[in-house]
């Protein structure tokens, strides 16, 4: 099975389990960041040239800057 496969079955999963209320938003955001960290492990591996490094950074550095902007509102 390809990791792309494994990971968005995970994500249709958790998707569908929120879905019918099966996990509650904050059960929810803790599975979103389980499966983010998992991501992150496979991409960490992957072999991929320097054009899709490139196009990857401004979304990663968005996220990451958003993540950091939040925490810090709230007091961490």
């Amino acid at each position: 099975m390809l990791e792309s496969d494994r990971l968005l079955g995970i994500l249709k999963d958790l998707e569908n389990k929120r879905k019918i209320s099966e996990l509650s938003a904050k059960e929810f955001y803790k599975a979103l960041l389980e499966l983010l960290a998992d991501l992150k492990d496979v991409l960490v591996h992957e072999n991929i040239d320097e054009k899709q490094v490139r196009r990857q950074i401004p979304l990663l550095l968005a996220f990451i800057k958003s993540q950091i902007g939040e925490l810090h509102a709230r007091g961490h």
